[in-house]
């Protein structure tokens, strides 16, 4: 089964980032995909004072799997939503257009803003 969760521990953030080659960030928050152990996904975001950004999709496995960045980028989102975080961007690099606004982004002023 697999688990989508937050990583609490700094530097257990730090560990994960590494083994999926995202750079680790103090200020960033990080959920993650797992399944058997085994790390399928992670995606890093900030939040600042009402607004939020999605700064990176990443895996081990190049390139992540569609489901798994779904997943990860929907718990995401709904744990914003729950913080009452007003804007949301997408600043992940390397997805399609079309993948960003599935995850119900609007590109607009050349960011995408979830709506």
């Amino acid at each position: 089964m697999i688990e989508i969760f937050p990583v609490k521990s700094k530097p257990e953030q730090e560990r994960i980032c590494l083994r999926c080659d995202i750079e680790y960030e103090t200020k960033s928050a990080v959920y993650v995909a797992s399944e058997n152990d085994s790390i399928l996904g992670l995606c890093k975001f900030r939040i600042n004072d009402n607004s939020a950004s999605i700064t990176a999709i990443s895996s081990e496995v190049k390139p992540i799997r569609n489901d798994i960045a779904i997943l990860l980028c929907s718990s995401v989102i709904n744990f914003l939503i729950s913080c009452k975080v007003e804007k949301i961007l997408f600043e992940a690099d390397g997805f399609k257009d079309s993948f960003i606004h599935s995850l119900g982004f609007k590109k607009t002023d050349d960011m995408w803003l979830f709506e």
